[in-house]
């Protein structure tokens, strides 16, 4: 042995523990079936922004307007949006007036007047709904209406008259004993000529 003796320590070594990772696989939440609409829908009469149009529409579907209407509309509903203008008579199942009416509006259903919504004219429906800023001028008259019965087409038999024509015998009288002055001869052949 030495004079000197060194202690050396041996390192301890610890087992080692196996690392584990919790792994939490998230639950995926049910796919919402999300209803794909067209791009447009093929019942709707729009007219643009931008966009100028006069004459009567008549559907039994909506009419969504963002440009100029000049003409009486009957649809089933009808919204006139911010910054559209229409003028003239509608009779509508639903109105959403946001843009500027000027004339009668008759609904029988529901009619909503937006903050930004402007009627100029008289309305009559059933129910009116309107929000602070909205402005209607003119009359307002709320109470059931009864929608339109649409009439259906009357057949009417044809009158069937019997007339009688006088008898004539041309055994007693020559034929040209029939003719008048004045009357012309037009035989066959002047008719349809030489065929």
């Amino acid at each position: 042995m030495s004079i000197f003796s060194r202690k050396t320590e041996q390192p301890v070594y610890e087992e080692e523990k196996p690392v584990v990772q919790e792994v939490v696989t998230p639950v995926p939440e049910p796919v919402k079936k999300v209803e794909e609409k067209p791009a447009f829908d093929p019942r709707v009469t729009v007219i643009s922004k931008g966009t100028e149009f006069k004459g009567d529409i008549t559907t039994e579907d909506g009419v969504k307007i963002y440009g100029n209407v000049t003409g009486n509309i009957s649809c089933g509903s009808m919204t006139v949006f911010e910054g559209g203008e229409y003028y003239g008579d509608a009779d509508a199942k639903e109105l959403d007036i946001r843009g500027t009416s000027n004339g009668n509006l008759v609904c029988t259903g529901r009619t909503s007047v937006s903050a930004t919504g402007v009627i100029l004219g008289s309305l009559q429906s059933s129910d009116l709904a309107t929000v602070e800023g909205a402005t209607i001028k003119g009359q307002i008259g709320l109470c059931k209406i009864a929608p339109a019965a649409k009439a259906a087409p009357v057949y009417e038999e044809p009158v069937k008259e019997t007339v009688k024509a006088p008898e004539l015998s041309f055994e007693d009288e020559p034929v040209n004993n029939l003719m008048q002055e004045g009357d012309v001869a037009v035989s066959e052949s002047d008719i349809f000529g030489n065929l």
